[in-house]
């Protein structure tokens, strides 16, 4: 569909990825690029931003901007929420919460305690994984890793198995 690579990687989020989802009913973002204005003008010539999802505290950067230049909500986990104070929404706990019927918020708390991932659609879906899991191109597999987990491994490895079902197409990380 309609998903964009948004580059313009900050140093505040680890060089993490950003990616921009535009469909008829608003577009989102998830995860906060480096405020660029090119990427701005861009991300309005596509419909502006009705909605940026934090998938967790250390891939932000300069979400706040954006919110402000867009008028877009943010939604973040409320354990990971003082990293984005002015965030509109809150998930809350580990249930998922349903944007619409084409996108979904999964809580999968390990890498931080309000990591969450951004399931779109149900079959043949992108999932976009934050800093959860990743592919590891050289062992051509899924990795989550310990040594890059800032809160409990253990814990994201029990969040990694309520991902097992669903049927992913593409997976887009933070890394």
């Amino acid at each position: 569909g309609d998903v964009y690579y948004c580059g313009w990687a900050s140093r505040r989020s680890f060089g993490a990825s950003s990616w921009l989802v535009v469909r008829p009913q608003g577009n989102v973002l998830i995860d906060s690029p480096r405020w660029s204005a090119p990427l701005a003008r861009r991300i309005s010539a596509l419909g502006g931003l009705q909605t940026m999802v934090l998938t967790h505290r250390d891939d932000v950067a300069d979400q706040e901007r954006w919110a402000q230049a867009f008028g877009c909500h943010r939604w973040i986990h409320q354990a990971d929420a003082d990293a984005a104070p002015g965030a509109e929404c809150l998930v809350q706990g580990t249930p998922a919460v349903v944007l619409d019927q084409a996108m979904q918020l999964i809580p999968c708390p390990g890498h931080t305690p309000g990591s969450m991932v951004l399931v779109l659609g149900s079959t043949r879906a992108v999932l976009f994984s934050g800093d959860h899991l990743w592919w590891n191109p050289t062992n051509a597999v899924l990795v989550a890793s310990e040594r890059y987990c800032w809160w409990d491994f253990q814990e994201q490895l029990r969040s990694v198995e309520r991902l097992q079902d669903l049927d992913v197409a593409w997976l887009l990380p933070g890394h």
